[in-house]
């Protein structure tokens, strides 16, 4: 694969007759022209100065002053015999930021920045720009910054573009691929919530309907039956002594004139389980 250096600016002229055949190709100057490494190459074009119609690209492989060694007739253009005066220049040309770049769209490629006010690629803002918190942005973290394995509190019906609606219950539909698609989100949370089939699916997180979801303790993924605080339940009953009895009549042997129950608890209210009031939302999870 051709490595293609670029110069800004440098345009010239052929200084000697250039003919179909030839590979050397002596130019009017030399200022500004490269040194080239091993495996770099110079787009030189090159455009006759009668019409401005006629076109040919050479790739320059060495150059020494301003004698350049050249493959002539690239990107599908045609070898033509040039003479001293037509132009000659260096521009970006389509193959040369194309596929042998890796860029089978065409589109126009840029280097890392190493100066200031330079571009800089999605390579460089991915890992200088996207920064959380300090920590760079690695295959745990999404292209936006947002960790993968971050849980959000979705105000819609169906979770957003790059999420998974939590499921309320474990395994089913919450048991994801550990490989391709959610790759990274089991490279961010593991079995955390659960091991799958052990070895090609893991457990995403999942959150029973109605119930909260509370601070773990390093306990992340399991689940809390909560608990009430101790509290006592007055039964209503009142102390009386001897003769406030209810039913106490004064002179009979056993002092009461008819039997007096008291129900021994105070009733009950409520469901199978203890839920918390709030509104409803949908917990959806990054991936």
């Amino acid at each position: 694969m051709s490595n293609f250096v670029f110069v800004n600016n440098y345009k010239t002229t052929v200084a000697s007759a250039f003919s179909n055949v030839a590979t050397s190709l002596t130019l009017a100057s030399s200022t500004g022209l490269p040194t080239l490494s091993a495996g770099q190459v110079l787009p030189i074009t090159l455009n006759d100065a009668a019409t401005g119609l006629v076109y040919e690209i050479c790739y320059a492989t060495a150059i020494t002053g301003a004698t350049l060694t050249v493959t002539r007739a690239q990107e599908g253009t045609a070898a033509q015999n040039w003479s001293v005066g037509d132009r000659a220049y260096c521009a970006p040309t389509a193959l040369s930021v194309a596929p042998v770049n890796g860029n089978g769209l065409n589109v126009f490629q840029v280097a890392n920045a190493v100066a200031s006010n330079e571009a800089v690629n999605l390579g460089q803002a991915q890992a200088d720009f996207l920064a959380i918190g300090g920590n760079a942005v690695s295959s745990t973290t999404a292209a936006n910054g947002t960790p993968v394995g971050t849980l959000i509190d979705f105000a819609g019906t169906a979770a957003p573009t790059g999420y998974l609606a939590c499921p309320v219950a474990a395994g089913g539909a919450g048991l994801l691929a550990r490989t391709g698609t959610y790759a990274a989100l089991f490279a961010a949370i593991g079995t955390t919530w659960g091991a799958g089939d052990g070895s090609t699916t893991f457990q995403m997180p999942w959150f029973p309907a109605d119930y909260a979801s509370v601070q773990a303790n390093a306990n992340v993924g399991t689940d809390t039956v909560g608990a009430v605080i101790a509290h006592t339940h007055p039964n209503g009953m009142t102390s009386y002594t001897t003769s406030q009895w209810p039913g106490y009549v004064a002179g009979t042997s056993s002092g009461y004139a008819t039997t007096v129950g008291y129900a021994s608890d105070t009733g009950s209210t409520g469901g199978a389980a203890n839920l918390p009031a709030g509104v409803r939302v949908l917990k959806c999870v990054k991936y």
